[in-house]
């Protein structure tokens, strides 16, 4: 009966699979490639060799684990050029946690047929598929890894142990992940503790041998990179969403930089708690300015469609319905089923460590910005697990093989769409502007030795260059916003990245971009929006090329 079982998890495991290589075959029709934190994770992982010189070079705050894993995954998969390795990483941590997803809640006894819809809801909703960083994902998938390690012992103590200090994988990949590690395993102490008060001794088998494993992962993670936490990055990333509230939430206007507005409001910080204790009415606002927004929330635990318009808003609605009329009916039908699920999940420590883990990952939405989709997906996870721990009917004893053969059958045959046929409009595509730039930029007639250097705005070339371009390119200074004209015959950049609807410049600017080739320049543009001015003695032109009129 038990291989019958496990022969039953790997077929939806398999399924599962299938689902995540059908969904994303066409991801590079519906996806931009990011720029910031994940362009440089793509590029540090992309150079970065197994030396222990070069890893203890990481630093800690800055998602050493995951620069280490993009690393990892170029040595195995030797993907054809960074842009196919961001790609590759989506996909696969896509379906690694989802999969995850599956396997933790039937280390819950949950059904596995509800598990394996949870799993594949999670797959094709936007707690995978969002803006901006791919980080939060890995951190999740440890996150996961953390529970399902914990469910294979007894005691609440033994459990929370090995969770806390497997917890600590996962801030070594988000630094907000830190916090949650640290409570989880304070809480281990004390059951520990209150253990060894109502026993008068601990009870250790041999099998306990494996609860130095954690703690050993955890230090190999301390004594390459140090802490993950209290190094400033909280610090930069409140500075910078504290300084959006402040022009788009609060009526400020916006003519100073972020720097200039946090050292106004709260004075140079060193953390984020001194901006609570300096002026604490200026930090309420700001955290109510995020409040205000967290009805995204609802939205981010919603199936994926690449059109957002009004689809997205009734896609958002429907699911925020479905959920809480699905727990009010089973509230009302089974009361003493989740009374007796939070009575034991407490005691066991699986709701203690998920209950600190979704009030850890609550904290950046709320101090930090609700804005951004990967604070609002990591959260989603914490609150889809908890809700399945209460919510999900269970089976303690094993299906028969023809049920579990058909419904794994079931999953592979019916459920797996693509991204093209959940969109509002199949035939439609957006214009991915990151990746044309990078494409365009690879079919120019570019000189073989370097360096190239490129300037952009607003930092948007620097992002490209690190990222997604050889090391022949360089970056240079950025536009200013005046005399840029002065600034372009005195410098002479080799490419000039533009996106038009945030850059205006001043007349000289106009006067450039109107007769670029009077300037030695030519013009490469890139949709509505975006465009390449190249400088054509470095950079010649295609021979078909037509100069403005």
């Amino acid at each position: 009966m038990r291989q019958r079982k496990w022969a039953m998890d790997f077929l939806i495991l398999f399924a599962l699979a299938w689902a995540g290589y059908k969904f994303t075959w066409d991801l590079e029709r519906w996806f931009d490639i990011p720029t910031f934190d994940e362009a440089e994770a793509v590029h540090r992982g992309d150079v970065l060799r197994f030396e222990l010189q070069d890893l203890t070079r990481l630093k800690a705050e800055w998602s050493p684990l995951y620069v280490t894993w993009y690393a990892l995954l170029k040595r195995l998969a030797h993907p054809e050029d960074r842009v196919a390795l961001h790609d590759l990483n989506w996909r696969v941590l896509a379906v690694l946690t989802s999969m995850g997803l599956y396997v933790v809640l039937r280390r819950y006894h949950i059904r596995p047929a509800y598990a394996a819809a949870l799993a594949l809801f999670a797959l094709l909703s936007r707690l995978i598929w969002f803006e901006l960083t791919r980080s939060v994902l890995l951190a999740v998938g440890f996150a996961l890894l953390a529970a399902w390690w914990a469910t294979w012992y007894r005691k609440p103590w033994k459990r929370l142990w090995v969770a806390g200090w497997s917890l600590w994988l996962a801030a070594f990949t988000r630094p907000e992940y830190a916090l949650a590690a640290g409570l989880v395993t304070a809480a281990s102490l004390i059951t520990l503790f209150r253990a060894w008060r109502r026993q008068g001794r601990l009870s250790l088998t041999r099998k306990d041998v494996g609860l130095a494993a954690p703690v050993l992962l955890a230090a190999v993670g301390f004594a390459l990179w140090g802490r993950p936490f209290g190094h400033g990055r909280s610090v930069y990333a409140f500075g910078q969403h504290f300084a959006f509230n402040r022009w788009a939430c609060m009526g400020m206007p916006g003519n100073r930089s972020w720097e200039e507005e946090v050292e106004a409001a709260f004075g140079p910080l060193e953390n984020v708690y001194q901006a609570v204790w300096r002026n604490p009415a200026l930090f309420a606002r700001h955290v109510g300015c995020n409040v205000a927004r967290a009805k995204k929330l609802i939205g981010q635990i919603t199936i994926h469609a690449p059109f957002t318009g009004v689809r997205y808003v009734y896609e958002a609605g429907v699911f925020a319905v479905a959920w809480v009329l699905g727990s009010v009916l089973v509230g009302f039908r089974r009361p003493h089923r989740i009374k007796r699920r939070l009575q034991v999940g407490w005691a066991r420590g699986d709701l203690v460590y998920w209950g600190l883990l979704w009030a850890v990952l609550l904290s950046p939405i709320l101090i930090i910005s609700s804005d951004k989709p990967h604070y609002r997906a990591q959260f989603g996870w914490a609150t889809l697990v908890l809700w399945a721990y209460l919510f999900l009917p269970r089976r303690y004893r094993p299906i028969s093989w023809r049920r579990a053969a058909l419904i794994a059958a079931l999953v592979v045959a019916v459920a797996p769409p693509t991204m093209a046929g959940l969109s509002g409009h199949p035939r439609w595509a957006p214009t991915l502007y990151n990746r044309a730039t990078i494409q365009a930029i690879r079919h120019l007639n570019l000189p073989e030795e370097g360096p190239i250097t490129v300037s952009g705005h607003r930092r948007l070339a620097y992002y490209f260059l690190v990222a997604y371009l050889d090391e022949r390119f360089q970056i240079g200074r950025r536009l200013p916003q005046e005399d840029v004209l002065s600034f372009i015959q005195t410098y002479q950049p080799d490419l000039i990245i533009v996106h038009r609807p945030w850059y205006g410049g001043d007349d000289s600017w106009e006067a450039f971009q109107a007769y670029p080739e009077a300037y030695g320049y030519w013009v490469y543009p890139i949709g509505e929006k975006r465009a390449l001015y190249i400088r054509a003695d470095r950079i010649p032109p295609p021979k078909t090329y037509e100069f403005p009129p």
